[in-house]
């Protein structure tokens, strides 16, 4: 099965882009990414795309933030100072990853003004942090407090309005988690629900190992994220790889998917190195992260090039 992530949709043009994905025939599933900054309210948002998934008898997946980690404004990058999205706890040191900037040393915090401090990050052209840039903190205790935050909340309320009950659940690490996303659905309706928990980190991993899953349950491995987590053993992504597709060989693998031809334009030997490797080791069910949505119509002219060579 083949996912594709649909544009943040923001006008026409967009809209256009979300039908053609949801037509295309090698699609069997669409997720609507919730963490994309839109002009349009969460309501309006899942009546367009659940009017369009229902014409072509596709599945829709709501994406939750979760406990996503963000930059909450622009800040000069000379300021060794970044204000973050959530609440949180932390003991220095502590290393920080800010996606497309690099690590850094997470060295001092203000809790309570969601700040941290940081140094010894890679030299940088840009002169900003930007707004929503996503960040991953390992070590020094880290913790988000609460689960849902951000729009979880409204998108919740408007995909129950509109009769969608297939989710997604960012970074999902613990049982709590998941208690803070059913208490907003009546407990009857719950075993028709469809949630995909997206593994994103170690303490996802650990968690899995020792969970009892629900029948309308599925794992996710996000794998940009679960690889940030793995720190200074990022070959450890492997294994944790196999332990996933282990507890559930119904796992969806998704980040890095063509990830070579998402940022030059070009297949590279990696990009189907990775997606023969995926379904070697167990993987059948694949996603299209948010930056295919611009080149989806090349990117699914090569996944049907590749898709021969994996495992049947």
């Amino acid at each position: 099965m083949l996912i594709g992530t649909l544009p943040t949709l923001v006008s026409p043009s967009t809209l256009i882009v979300a039908e053609n994905m949801i037509a295309h025939p090698a699609i069997a599933a669409v997720r609507y990414n919730t963490g994309g900054d839109s002009p349009l309210a969460p309501l309006q948002i899942l009546s367009m795309v659940k009017k369009m998934t229902d014409k072509y008898g596709k599945t829709l997946y709501v994406d939750l933030e979760g406990r996503q980690l963000r930059i909450a404004r622009w800040t000069p990058f000379e300021s060794g100072m970044v204000v973050l999205n959530r609440d949180f706890s932390v003991k220095p040191p502590a290393r920080i990853f800010i996606r497309n900037a690099g690590w850094f040393d997470l060295v001092a915090a203000k809790p309570k003004e969601r700040k941290v401090y940081v140094e010894n990050g890679p030299a940088l052209r840009q002169y900003y942090f930007g707004e929503s840039q996503s960040t991953h903190i390992v070590g020094g205790d880290f913790e988000v407090q609460g689960y849902l935050g951000g729009l979880d909340f409204e998108y919740i309320e408007a995909a129950k309005q509109s009769g969608i009950t297939n989710f997604m659940l960012s970074f999902v690490e613990d049982e709590s988690d998941l208690d803070d996303f059913y208490v907003h659905f009546p407990r009857r309706k719950r075993s028709k629900m469809s949630v995909v928990l997206k593994i994103e980190s170690q303490k996802g991993l650990a968690f899995i190992r020792s969970r009892h899953w629900r029948i309308n349950e599925r794992l996710m491995a996000a794998r940009d994220d679960l690889f940030i987590s793995f720190g200074e053993n990022p070959v450890g992504i492997y294994e944790g790889l196999k332990q996933i597709i282990k507890v559930d060989p119904s796992a969806i693998v998704a980040s890095r998917i063509l990830h070579g031809f998402q940022s030059t334009g070009i297949v590279t030997m990696g990009d189907i190195a990775d997606i023969i490797l995926m379904s070697r080791i167990g993987y059948r069910n694949f996603m299209f992260s948010d930056g295919i949505a611009k080149k989806f119509p090349e990117a699914i002219k090569l996944w049907e090039e590749i898709k021969p060579s994996m495992e049947v």
